[in-house]
């Protein structure tokens, strides 16, 4: 009977202890990033497929906000397949600088194996990243060349232009001038017209009808 009593009583103070016992606190969502195990990564790289273009952007800002806190090796690969599949998440040349580093670390074959595969992504993907600002700022320029050649038309056509009406209006001029001149010569014509007709009835102006018959021829 004592014996029963005192068992009973040890198993009500492990209960009670138990009680007092804080629950175990649930995993922070972000722990998954510490992962560094070929199979979380893959689980990772499935699940960032399934994102839309949205949605794999706010998780490249999420990463990198991470990476502001506490980078690791985890941080460092999980970077690394966010940057795979957007174009601009951060700056690749410094993931793959740890990345090298990273290499040396990895114990496992497949986790280096994957992880040089996806170097050689990075590496593609900034080249042709760099490729395409070469060829936009190329672009640039010869847009910029263009607009000057346009503009350098059309201050060309304008001043063809000018010179054009000037020469109109030139034209205009002498021809007003012209116009001006034959009304002269045609009133001088009449002036002299008259001049002559008053030089040639000038010398009968002195003399009488009479004397005129008397003496026709002087």
């Amino acid at each position: 009977m004592t014996i029963a009593i005192l068992l009973s009583l040890l198993s009500a103070c492990g209960l009670f202890k138990a009680s007092q016992v804080s629950p175990t606190p649930a995993p922070s969502p972000d722990a998954k990033y510490a992962d560094q195990d070929l199979d979380s990564l893959l689980a990772y790289g499935d699940e960032l497929a399934k994102f839309n273009q949205n949605e794999r952007w706010g998780e490249c800002k999420h990463v990198q906000e991470l990476g502001q806190a506490a980078q690791n090796l985890g941080w460092v690969l999980h970077l690394m397949l966010i940057q795979a599949i957007i174009e601009d998440c951060g700056d690749r040349r410094e993931t793959l600088s740890k990345l090298k580093f990273i290499m040396s670390l990895a114990k496992d074959v497949h986790l280096r194996q994957y992880i040089a595969l996806h170097e050689q992504i990075l590496l593609l993907l900034e080249d042709k990243i760099e490729v395409t600002k070469l060829l936009n700022r190329q672009l640039k320029i010869s847009k910029q060349e263009i607009q000057k050649s346009h503009h350098e038309i059309k201050t060309r056509k304008n001043e063809i232009n000018t010179r054009e009406n000037e020469i109109k209006t030139r034209k205009n001029e002498m021809k007003t001038h012209d116009n001006e001149r034959k009304a002269l010569d045609n009133e001088m014509k009449r002036l002299q017209n008259k001049l002559d007709l008053l030089k040639s009835i000038e010398p009968n102006l002195g003399n009488s009808p009479q004397e005129t018959n008397e003496n026709p021829i002087k």
